[in-house]
């Protein structure tokens, strides 16, 4: 989304030209169009199907002492459509945790599928992701945008702090000493460095009984905020992010396409952004030693046919979910649909509320909506 509104932001003509030099495209591959679904052809340039990857190559060694990975974990992964005949965008987070078997070599889970096609030195490693998860969940994938998790706190800086509404207290305890280690008060919070790394990677805080799936209901306060202020974003903010992007962002969308992609996003209200999750249950045992969800395949056939079916599709069913089997305790974590429109709307009226950001955004939103786009995007 940051890429897209740099590139939007900054425009055509010499700008253009200046911004190239940014933007890095497709040295993790692109997406095989021989082991993807793709759009059908009645839907291009009406649709785009991405795959957003944010990566995390932060690994701790025997001592306790972080170090940087060669390869990195998919940290998050996240399918957006966006609709440009509706002038929507819908989300599905894929919890990292998710069983995939031997895909995901021993550990099973789906965010280890890239890091094995880095490491046997598969020239086009992100389109074996992409490949899981079209075939398995009869998704189509047009492109993949990846983003460095380490970025945030750059990102962030930029902005001179997100401001985030805090849901409920996240207060962190050692398992061994009992000592607090972390500790963030509900309300609105201006996050920065340490207190945006702690929000956004927080899974066993007090109250976070279900770890993952609370930690990704969590981030989407951050995408919301992160939502508003882009809207917001000066031209010198955008000539701010670009080492940013060139640093820790990869793509296989061109930047002319991308900079037509992004007069589309910015006119997208919060009311047309959704997000959800890919319904899963509990393992009822562990894959190798490690813990696991598993796809909840009818509710997630229920999903993908209410918000990404395209009108001459064939509805799916549980047996088009092809994703492995393994044994499952309790019910299943359902889809938790929400718009951005009713994220923004928490916390309305508490102390700290960016009321004045809200109403610039909005203003942005209003004027984006009455522009004619000067740019078609392509699919």
């Amino acid at each position: 989304m940051l890429v897209l509104v740099c590139l939007g932001g900054i425009g055509y003509g010499a700008l253009k030209v200046w911004s190239m030099q940014y933007f890095k495209t497709g040295e993790m591959g692109s997406i095989d169009a021989d082991e993807v679904i793709m759009t059908a052809p009645e839907y291009k340039g009406k649709q785009l199907n991405l795959l957003v990857l944010g990566i995390d190559y932060t690994t701790v060694d025997g001592e306790g002492a972080e170090e940087r990975s060669k390869n990195g974990n998919t940290d998050m992964i996240m399918y957006v459509r966006m609709n440009f005949e509706n002038n929507s965008m819908y989300m599905m987070q894929i919890p990292r945790d998710t069983f995939v078997g031997e895909a995901g070599g021993t550990a099973g889970k789906i965010n280890g599928i890239l890091p094995l096609a880095v490491n046997s030195g598969d020239d086009n490693p992100v389109s074996e992701l992409a490949s899981y998860i079209s075939k398995n969940y009869n998704l189509p994938i047009d492109k993949y945008v990846t983003i460095d998790m380490d970025s945030l706190r750059e990102i962030v800086d930029v902005f001179g702090g997100i401001n985030v509404y805090v849901p409920y207290d996240l207060v962190t305890y050692d398992e061994n000493t009992g000592a607090e280690i972390g500790r963030l008060e509900q309300g609105w919070r201006v996050l920065t460095g340490d207190s945006l790394e702690y929000f956004l990677r927080s899974r066993k805080a007090v109250g976070m009984a279900r770890s993952d799936l609370d930690r990704l209901e969590n981030q989407r306060y951050f995408y919301s905020a992160l939502f508003r202020r882009a809207k917001t974003a000066s031209v010198r903010d955008i000539v701010k992010l670009m080492p940013v992007v060139s640093n820790y962002v990869n793509t296989d969308i061109s930047m002319e396409d991308a900079m037509g992609i992004a007069v589309k996003f910015l006119s997208i209200p919060s009311s047309n952004i959704m997000v959800c999750r890919m319904p899963v249950y509990g393992a009822a045992q562990n894959y190798n030693g490690q813990s696991v969800v598993v796809t909840g395949k009818a509710e997630t056939a229920e999903l993908i046919n209410e918000y990404f079916l395209n009108e001459n599709d064939t509805p799916l069913t549980a047996a088009d979910i092809t994703t492995p089997d393994w044994p499952t305790s309790g019910g299943c974590a359902d889809a938790a649909v929400q718009w951005m429109s009713g994220i923004d709307a928490e916390g309305a009226g508490e102390a700290g509320e960016p009321v004045e950001e809200k109403a610039d955004a909005a203003e942005n939103e209003a004027a984006q909506q009455t522009e004619s786009s000067q740019s078609v995007p392509a699919a």
